[in-house]
């Protein structure tokens, strides 16, 4: 289109185009005629931004022209050029992956990066121009005739650059091919720009468009040939061949897997039986997963793996250089799945976990047998209705201290397994990742760190758990339960612990722990209650045992404590402070709010409140309900508020996931480049995040951008009064890689992890905000209290675009 337009307006032009079309629109250049390479396909603010440099504005234009086309045709498109100038581009990721993986799979997993949202393409700060005109591929000639009467130029002859050579985009088009697509552009479709089209053709009869032959439908199984050693490509072609529904069978035999093998909708995969099993081995040097499911983003359902044997090769599997993912040499990968079976799996030598599940839901497992873990056999991070039976897991932990089975977060599951000597937990209930509950364990434990943990979180405790008919014996402890609630521990045998048998423990306690008809036996104590335990319930055991009631008030140490309102649910409620963070500490007895994010909502009720006293009741206002409102962060006490209205967005920044791309609701968003709209928030709430930010003032000027001219951004850092001075870097971040200036620092983020603190900000932040656009202003809390008045809650905002 730029080439039309270089023939058919009047000079002089003056252009700026993507450095792939310089030198085809130069070599037809005429006289009047300069190009300049810009900063890549710019999008309509880029453009805006450009043109006001020259004096102009992209209203004040007679027309804005915009090619447009079929998201579906201008994906296919872009995979076969990607392949057919690979050799030309051999240095860019995107086109080694166009080469490396099918059409499916290359959409399925990230594609060509887009530099901007699709919207922006289209909108200048959200609003469609009146000036706008889209000129569509599929009737190109006709539109750009059409537009040369109505502005009075000459109509030239149309180059036809860049031509690939596949067929119709139908015949590519998977169900999760289209899913991606769709997710992907999204806002051609919700514009109504082109009608979405749901995929009706099989997925085999489309894998032929890709050279691979058609397979006939009613074929129930195919065999993966044994061509050698190394069965890699031969698996991975059968698996992407395969029809939904039909069974993948291995020959028995002992082969070699030298890549992740991606696993697809509807696919089982069937080794060996009986004497004749089928072993694979990952090979030296792979580092990284054995098995995974091929859509991490949109998922994949119906997934089975059984009778096989899975050697891991530990000690030749090393985390590469670059690689920041916490899990990267599973044997087993699940994200997204949904409706998966692992069958008769026996597991040697893994270097991680043997099966991890990420937000999975039905997950069935049976008959899998492990030995020699570097982490777990089975953990979870999120997974509703999971099923363990008929296993059993020995030598778990050897790289570090993890459990054998770790579950962290999800509602319902069943756990019934051996599990011989651990560094960590036989099995550990967790709720760190997520909220956990309804859980039935029948384990039977021994030589581990504890036998059975059940560890619930401060902010997401752990309720209704069953720990039936468990024998747990040689553990340093045998069973312990800590901020968990509702508990039944029901005939269960605990022997020759080392230090206790059962420990009831944490900041919230163990709180109606029911604990029946178990048998006690050469523990050196056989039940312990610590902490802020109580309400439990002894009855029908081996021995005698009284609970503890909880201490009186006036036994515990306190260092301050007052009386007031909370300003987060509204409750009246004791804050006390025993001492430690004083941020952290004076939480609401109702909702565990700290002083921190009291105070923080003390400034939102300042700022947005009429006669509203808490932030539950001002987010029933109609007036806030209203705003445009961002959050990031996966945790925090406003967010069960925030999350019933209607304009509230939350993110957090996954490594696995495309800027701006959704998972379970939460957008992906890096704060030093945010994939929203200029002008489009009405306030932004962080808490204790901006010391995380590799380069922060680039996220406090993103958010000046995002935010309305008024707009506030309402924040916390670790930082009381009075201020220190001046910002500490803690960490070199002038170049590609950090470079610690000060001894490393972690805080807990909001998925459990570490995160590292870059900066410890100081008064003179206050100066930075200033000079970016913002005024600034700190808010106290209940500062009539000597202690309370170190916490302060920063109100910066936006005072001009």
């Amino acid at each position: 289109m730029a080439k039309y337009f270089i023939e058919a307006w009047d000079k002089p032009i003056f252009g700026r185009v993507s450095s792939g079309q310089i030198d085809e629109l130069q070599d037809g250049a005429t006289e009047g005629v300069t190009l300049e390479v810009g900063r890549g396909h710019e999008d309509m603010r880029m453009a805006q931004e450009l043109l006001s440099a020259e004096g102009k504005s992209i209203p004040d234009l007679s027309a804005v022209f915009v090619g447009i086309r079929n998201p579906y045709d201008m994906a296919v498109s872009t995979y076969f050029y990607l392949r057919a100038t690979h050799r030309r581009h051999e240095d860019k990721s995107r086109y080694q992956m166009a080469m490396d993986l099918d059409f499916e799979t290359f959409w399925c997993s990230d594609g060509p990066s887009l530099t901007s949202p699709v919207e922006r393409w289209l909108t200048l700060d959200g609003e469609v121009l009146p000036n706008l005109r889209l000129v569509r591929f599929e009737s190109i000639d006709e539109d750009l005739a059409r537009f040369a009467r109505e502005f009075g130029f000459n109509a030239a002859q149309l180059p036809h650059l860049n031509p690939t050579e596949h067929e119709h985009y139908s015949m590519y088009l998977t169900p999760n091919a289209e899913e991606a697509i769709f997710a992907r552009f999204r806002y051609f479709f919700d514009a109504g720009l082109y009608p979405r089209e749901r995929v009706r053709r099989k997925l085999w009869s489309r894998l032929s468009a890709l050279g691979k032959s058609k397979r006939n439908a009613s074929t129930a199984s195919t065999t993966v040939p044994a061509t050698g050693d190394d069965i890699t490509a031969a698996l991975q072609s059968s698996i992407d061949d395969a029809a939904p529904g039909e069974i993948v069978q291995l020959p028995p035999g002992s082969f070699t897997l030298s890549q992740t093998i991606k696993l697809r909708s509807g696919v089982t995969l069937q080794g060996g039986t009986g004497q004749r099993r089928t072993s694979l081995t990952l090979a030296p040097g792979t580092n990284g997963h054995m098995f995974t499911n091929i859509s991490h983003q949109q998922g994949n359902t119906s997934i089975a793996l059984k009778n096989l044997i899975l050697r891991g090769n530990a000690k030749h599997q090393h985390k590469a250089d670059g690689v920041k993912h916490l899990v990267w040499c599973n044997l087993i990968l699940f994200r997204r799945v949904k409706d998966a079976t692992i069958s008769n799996i026996t597991a040697h030598d893994c270097r991680q976990t043997v099966l991890h599940l990420n937000h999975c839901t039905d997950i069935s497992v049976d008959g899998l047998e492990c030995h020699g873990m570097g982490w777990s056999a089975v953990s979870t991070s999120h997974a509703d209705n999971l099923t363990v039976r008929n296993s059993s897991f020995h030598n778990s932990g050897l790289d570090t201290r993890h459990s054998a089975v770790h579950l962290d977060g999800g509602n319902g599951a069943r756990i019934q397994c051996t599990v011989d000597t651990c560094t960590g937990n036989g099995v550990m209930l967790d709720s760190k990742f997520s909220p956990l509950q309804n859980v039935v364990v029948e384990a039977t434990s021994r030589r581990c760190l504890r036998g059975i943990g059940v560890m619930g979180d401060h902010e997401n405790r752990i309720r209704n758990v069953l720990l039936r008919r468990c024998e747990v014996s040689e553990n340093n402890v045998g069973m312990v339960v800590s901020n968990t609630s509702h508990v039944f521990i029901d005939e269960c045998t605990i022997r020759d612990s080392q230090e206790a048998g059962l420990v009831l423990q944490g900041q919230h306690g163990g709180s109606n722990v029911v604990v029946h008809g178990c048998h006690f036996e050469r523990n050196l104590v056989d039940v312990q209650e610590r902490d802020t335990s109580r309400d439990n319930y002894f009855v029908g055991n081996n021995i005698h045992f009284i609970p503890k009631r909880p201490p009186p008030r006036h036994d515990r140490k306190v260092v301050d404590s007052y009386t007031a309102p909370c300003t987060v649910c509204g409750s009246m409620s004791e804050f006390v402070h025993h001492g430690g963070s004083v941020r952290e500490s004076y939480r609401c007895e109702v909702c565990r709010a700290s002083l921190r994010h009291r105070g923080q909502a003390k400034a939102i009720l300042e700022a947005y409140g009429q006669d509203e006293r808490s932030f539950s009741a001002l987010a029933q206002s109609p007036s806030f309900r209203n705003l445009s409102i961002y959050e990031p962060g996966l945790v925090g006490p406003f967010r069960k508020y925030l999350d019933k209205l209607p304009n509230y967005i939350q993110s957090y920044l996954w490594d696995d996931l495309p800027l701006g791309a959704t998972k379970d609701g939460i957008q992906n968003q890096d704060l030093e480049d945010l994939r929203m709209e200029s002008s489009s928030l009405d306030l932004v709430i962080t808490s204790d995040i901006f010391e995380h930010i590799r380069h922060p003032y680039r996220g406090f000027r993103e958010l000046h951008r995002v935010l309305r001219v008024g707009g506030r951004h309402i924040f916390t850092i670790p930082l009381q009064h009075p201020m220190r001075p001046t910002t500490v870097s803690r960490v070199d971040t002038s170049g590609n890689e950090d470079v610690f200036l000060l001894e490393a620092r972690y805080h807990i983020a909001g998925d459990g992890g570490k995160s590292l603190v870059y900066t410890d900000f100081g008064e003179d932040m206050l100066a930075e905000l200033e000079e970016i656009g913002f005024s600034t202003k700190v808010s106290f809390i209940d500062n009539d209290r000597p202690l309370c008045a170190k916490n302060i809650t920063f109100v910066s905002t936006k005072k001009r675009a």
